[in-house]
């Protein structure tokens, strides 16, 4: 008997909106809009419907994506073409497997691969073509990743018992790296780009989803003791986002009341240099946010003030000022210290400096 190769029709869907600013989406696929024909399965044939054993594999590097900190996936969403589960079915059950690949840049071989979660997915008739957004039931830890890839497989038993068959939906736009099927029956053990079996143009749409879990923040640095004897002491709250317009506040406390003053911010990394009776803690070049008041009591001066910016809203231009671009391309590291006024010292020292803070830049 020969299993051939097998490709169906597919309709058009869009994929859904990105979350917010601590979550992400990730897509392989440049155009996220399903077209026909395109999904590739190994099958029973003629007519071709009933699929043998398949598992469909996509890879993501996180790094590549900007993404340093620890985070989890939630989520993923992925076309169906056609779905069908034979005579008198109700749907069809596949496994979802998360595995971290600390050989990057291809899947095979699956002996390299670690397991970090599986789950039963559920899959629905499919005859009209669209995406299924499947929402894990205990989200998948993927801690301290550094430069190892996370690849997702979608893994479809032997249809014949049921006379079932799956064909994944994607399109014929670019993609970031291939996908990639594996099938016992059709002589395909390991995953394998689907162009090097004559699909060149069958891209799957397999997105993942997912909350980052630590914002990879620090305070590092000495303060200089203000004019009144009190140490401003920088802290933050939130995670800075390439792309949300608030949830990232920087803050310095035990400032002198009722001063202008301002964040000093860089991305060419730490400093420890002697600045205005203090320490500068970021290196040059500087750029300046927007002017701060520190607020506090009334006078005479007293260290009731504090500076507060949240960064994702100034960096988003809502602020005023001139940010940096950096502070909108996620995994760039940026280093912060609050300067202000304070007359209590003689020129040129006329100043107060918090310690400083060094953060990533998130989705």
């Amino acid at each position: 008997m020969t299993l051939p190769l097998i490709r169906t029709a597919a309709l058009a869907l869009i994929l859904a909106p990105l979350g917010v600013a601590q979550s992400f989406c990730w897509s392989e696929s440049a155009d996220n809009v399903m077209v026909q024909p395109i999904g590739v399965s190994c099958a029973y044939g003629p007519p071709g419907t009933v699929t043998t054993d398949n598992s469909f594999w996509r890879r993501y590097n996180p790094a590549a994506r900007g993404m340093q900190a620890n985070f989890s996936v939630t989520q993923v969403n992925f076309g169906v073409a056609q779905a069908l589960s034979g005579p008198g079915g109700q749907g069809q059950t596949a496994t979802l497997n998360l595995w971290r690949d600390p050989t990057p840049g291809d899947p095979a071989p699956r002996s390299e691969l670690v397991l970090l979660g599986s789950e039963a997915v559920f899959i629905p008739d499919f005859t009209v073509a669209g995406l299924l957004t499947y929402a894990l039931s205990t989200p998948v830890d993927c801690s301290n990743f550094g430069g190892d890839d996370l690849v997702l497989e979608l893994a479809l038993p032997d249809g014949m018992p049921t006379q079932s068959g799956f064909f994944y939906g994607g399109n014929s736009a670019g993609q970031s790296s291939p996908t990639y099927l594996s099938s016992t029956a059709c002589g395909i053990p390991e995953p394998l780009d689907v162009a090097a079996i004559g699909f060149p143009s069958s891209h799957m749409l397999f997105d993942v989803c997912g909350v980052q879990t630590s914002d990879l923040s620090t305070v590092y640095c000495t303060a200089k003791t203000n004019s009144l004897g009190c140490i401003p002491s920088i802290a933050y709250l939130g995670i800075a986002s390439a792309t949300a317009s608030s949830g990232f506040l920087l803050h310095a406390e035990a400032v002198i009341n009722v001063k202008p003053g301002l964040l000093l911010y860089g991305n060419s990394g730490r400093a420890a240099t002697p600045f205005q009776g203090g320490t500068l803690c970021v290196s040059a070049p500087l750029q300046r946010s927007s002017l701060i008041h520190s607020g506090g009591n009334p006078l005479p001066n007293d260290c009731t003030g504090t500076y507060v910016i949240d960064l994702n809203s100034f960096a988003r231009g809502l602020l005023g000022g001139s940010p940096a671009p950096f502070l909108g391309v996620q995994g760039t590291v940026v280093n912060a210290q609050f300067w202000g006024r304070d007359n209590g010292f003689p020129a040129p020292d006329a100043s107060t400096l918090s310690n400083a803070v060094e953060f990533v830049v998130g989705a």
